[in-house]
């Protein structure tokens, strides 16, 4: 009886997550025909994440993802164009967990070359920055402030 029982509910479970993958996908689908590249790549990564061999949602994370990707490449070489050295340094990392995210589901994304160069040369010159302000609030005692920025430092520049 408890095999039984046991054998059931194993089933229900691979039932519910093919069903659930399928739902995702087809949302990632609307979305995308909406012009909605973030929600269609989330929909497609809930869908993968509910089943790793959803070709549908294969094919629309790396359309959609690559969509998001470039965006966000984008906004990295804007950003750094107009000396904004803090959003190109954080855009790029947001796209690089991004990547990183579809390619622990088998999609393999790219980041343009422009955006990653872009960020290999804002990051030094941002932790100097921000360890330069550090710097100045230790010499005004200004300790819990100091100690954020150099916090920031360590997270970036380890």
């Amino acid at each position: 009886m408890k095999r039984l029982l046991l054998l059931l509910l194993a089933a229900t479970v691979l039932v519910g997550g093919g069903c659930a993958s399928k739902k995702y996908a087809k949302k990632g689908m609307k979305f995308e025909q909406a012009g909605l590249w973030e929600q269609a790549a989330d929909a497609y990564i809930r869908s993968l994440t509910a089943k790793r061999d959803n070709i549908d949602a294969i094919v629309g994370l790396k359309r959609a993802g690559q969509r998001v990707l470039d965006e966000r490449s984008l906004k990295v070489i804007k950003a750094y164009e107009n000396d904004d050295l803090k959003q190109a340094v954080y855009t790029y990392l947001d796209a690089e967990s991004f990547k990183n995210q579809a390619a622990l589901l088998g999609v393999e994304l790219s980041i343009s070359n422009m955006a990653t160069d872009y960020f290999n040369d804002a990051k030094p010159k941002y932790v100097e920055k921000i360890y330069s302000e550090a710097q100045a609030l230790l010499d005004a005692e200004k300790f819990k402030d100091a100690e954020l920025l150099l916090t920031e430092v360590k997270r970036l520049q380890p």
